[in-house]
């Protein structure tokens, strides 16, 4: 059986995109090795994580890219899987066409080109969370950005001449930054560091450019690139 961890996962998904294809346990292919979609306390059985119990239990899914669940819906679900620390304690890795994000190397995205998943987003949950039926977090793919954090309501601007905006909101979003990789200070000070690479990341985006963190730049900063 699927793990309650991962089996609430499951549902939330469903309830979001009706008709997605969702596999669970693995074919015949999947049992020569290891994975997270063979059934522990099974004899014979290659699973990828084990728990105490002595439920049979797989925790890896697999959500199908179908006309009921786009690509862009997968780039979504990856997005809401990873960016959130509490989603990501609930999991050992993700992985969907070229790249793999893995606790294991800190979430970052990793080349995974020698085992890509074109068709689908592969989910391998934790056997220490299997227990756990607390809702995940699903902003984007549901449409509900209440869960990103909200966009202070005032600019992070930087001027030549006047005094850097200083502040949480300005640490937030430079920490945000740099967790995608940018090369960029977390002071809480808004100065021509962040403004440059808030103008690199608008023109790569396809945002307006202006060097200024707004409303549609802070949203862009918390949702992650798919390779």
């Amino acid at each position: 059986m699927r793990s309650r961890n991962m089996q609430v996962l499951t549902g939330q998904i469903e309830d979001a995109k009706p008709g997605v294809t969702i596999y669970g346990i693995g074919d015949d292919e999947h049992k020569k090795h290891r994975s997270g979609h063979n059934e522990d306390d099974t004899p014979g059985s290659l699973p990828e994580d084990s728990d105490p119990d002595t439920l049979r239990e797989h925790r890896a899914i697999d959500v199908m890219v179908t006309a009921a669940f786009s690509h862009d819906d997968a780039a979504c679900l990856v997005n809401d899987l990873v960016s959130d620390a509490d989603n990501r304690k609930r999991m050992l890795y993700v992985n969907y066409k070229n790249t793999q994000w893995a606790r294991s190397n800190g979430w970052h995205p990793a080349d995974n080109s020698d085992d890509p998943h074109p068709t689908h987003v592969h989910v391998s949950g934790e056997a220490d969370d299997d227990a756990n039926e607390t809702p995940w977090k699903l902003p984007t793919l549901t449409g509900d950005t209440s869960a990103f954090p909200p966009f202070p309501g005032r600019h992070l601007t930087y001027v030549k001449g006047t005094p850097q905006m200083r502040g949480e909101d300005v640490r937030t979003w430079q920490a945000r930054m740099r967790a995608r990789g940018w090369v960029i200070g977390v002071d809480g000070e808004y100065g021509p560091q962040s403004a440059g690479v808030a103008t690199r990341f608008q023109t790569e985006k396809g945002l307006t450019v202006d060097g200024i963190v707004g409303p549609q730049t802070w949203k862009a900063s918390w949702v992650l690139p798919i390779t």
